[in-house]
């Protein structure tokens, strides 16, 4: 089945805000189609799902009770649609999606720093080659970044518009 681009395009312009799991991937792949300034949200990334040994969609799904057969994009949808509404993630993705995040960034941390860097919830951007944790305020950032002063003396926070949020992954897609 070929994807109409266009009305891809179109769809997306008309919506306040894009859902997915795993945002970053679908807004890179729709970025190599189109431009867009509407702002994604990403269930991956965006929701508090807990203590989960993974936080893939179906895995999830059968977390709370579901069963899925995954990798299919119009069940996927469907699921995740059905697995935001069981748990009432939607106010917190939505809020979150809407926002301006902060990140706070270990810039030059140190490679064997990495399992502490980790510990303290930081992700590693291979392609920005930095250690890095999305934060909802800019307090939460600061405090971030004084967790691991420690480790690093150059830790930087950048401020992310709702909009441009997947847009540096989407311009090196």
């Amino acid at each position: 089945h070929a994807i109409d681009w266009p009305k891809v395009k179109s769809l997306v312009d008309a919506c306040d805000l894009v859902v997915a799991h795993n945002a970053e991937f679908d807004a890179g792949m729709t970025a190599r189609h189109f431009h867009s300034s509407t702002p994604w949200a990403c269930s991956l990334r965006q929701v508090t799902w807990g203590r989960q040994p993974s936080k893939s969609l179906q895995c999830l799904l059968w977390a709370h009770g579901f069963y899925h057969d995954a990798h299919r994009a119009a069940p996927d949808v469907h699921a995740l649609i059905v697995l935001l509404d069981a748990v009432g993630a939607w106010p917190e993705l939505i809020r979150r999606g809407m926002s301006t995040t902060y990140r706070a960034e270990a810039v030059g941390a140190p490679y064997q720093h990495k399992d502490a860097l980790r510990a303290l919830g930081l992700q590693w951007d291979g392609a920005a080659r930095v250690w890095f944790m999305d934060c909802d305020t800019i307090d939460e950032a600061r405090d971030t970044c004084e967790a691991f002063r420690h480790i690093c003396d150059n830790p930087q926070i950048v401020k992310i518009l709702a909009e441009d949020r997947y847009r540096q992954t989407a311009a090196s897609a």
